[in-house]
Parts: structure tokens; sequence; C-alpha cells
């Protein structure tokens, strides 16, 4: 199995590798089995070379529907901002036909 391979395996039961310094480390720890650890230790220097020359995976960044600013971490649709707007707007109409 090439470096590359191994790691999208790992990658796909939700194992990352990352490199500190010469050592390898793989999270979370307990969903790595004894087979893993003997296939990163025969592949440790491929895997270090694999690794450090990967592009690293961003987050796409999510939009607002609304207005389109980012939204933050955990957030659905809507920024902050937007949703109070949207609250502040249904309260006037509200208001506007009591």
């Amino acid at each position: 199995m090439d470096a590359r391979m191994l790691v999208a395996a790992l990658n796909c039961r939700g194992i990352t590798l990352r490199v500190e310094g010469d050592r390898l480390i793989a999270t979370p720890a307990a969903s790595v089995t004894s087979e893993d650890a003997d296939r990163i230790r025969r592949h440790k220097t491929a895997l270090i070379n694999a690794l450090t020359t990967l592009p690293a995976r961003r987050r796409p960044v999510q939009e607002c529907v609304t207005c389109g600013d980012g939204l933050p971490p955990q957030s659905w649709a809507r920024c902050p901002g937007c949703v109070n707007a949207a609250y502040q707007r249904r309260d006037q109409r509200r208001q506007e036909g009591a």
C-alpha cells in the first residue's frame, strides 16, 4: 500500500495523521489498530514525506443566505445580524397589524 493510499484509508475511518518533528501522531489513538500501527511504522518515512507535501484541507466557508457574509461555526443558514433583523421586521409587522 502506497503512503497516500494509507493516509486516505485512515482518513476514511476517521483517523488523521500529522507530523510533529520526526514523529507521526495519529488521532484518535484509540481507533488505531495494531495492524494500522505496523503499517504506519513500516511506511513512516514515506508517510512523513506524503504528509508534508499534501495540501492542507480546509473546511469550506459557509455563507449567510441573506447577506453572503461568512457564518460562524455551528450556524444555520443566516448570520446573527440577519436573524436579528428578521425578528425586528417581524415585530414591526405585528405592531403595525395590532
